[in-house]
């Protein structure tokens, strides 16, 4: 089964199911705890940067996924510090 994910926006994920051998997928829209997408930033010891990398990459993209051996399914992506629209738990 092939999966992929995409923002719907900072609280709902667009979940893409292509089963194998199908000619059709399926989407639906599952809500998630709210985060932040401001402008990200995190200085090194140094004073750079890093995450200026980020600038031409999609605002808050899913970088990553995994599903875990009892079937649910771990993704990742980059999250501003403070808190979603100025309530919820705040992102550091």
């Amino acid at each position: 089964m092939g999966l992929r994910a995409g923002h719907q926006h900072s609280s709902h994920l667009l979940l893409y199911r292509w089963p194998d051998g199908s000619g059709t997928y399926t989407w639906n829209s599952v809500a998630v705890a709210a985060w932040p997408n401001g402008t990200m930033s995190s200085a090194s010891p140094d004073g750079t940067d890093w995450l200026t990398k980020l600038g031409d990459f999609p605002g808050s993209a899913v970088t990553g996924g995994v599903q875990t051996p009892n079937g649910d399914i771990a993704l990742a992506w980059t999250a501003s510090n403070g808190q979603a629209n100025g309530q919820g738990t705040g992102f550091e």
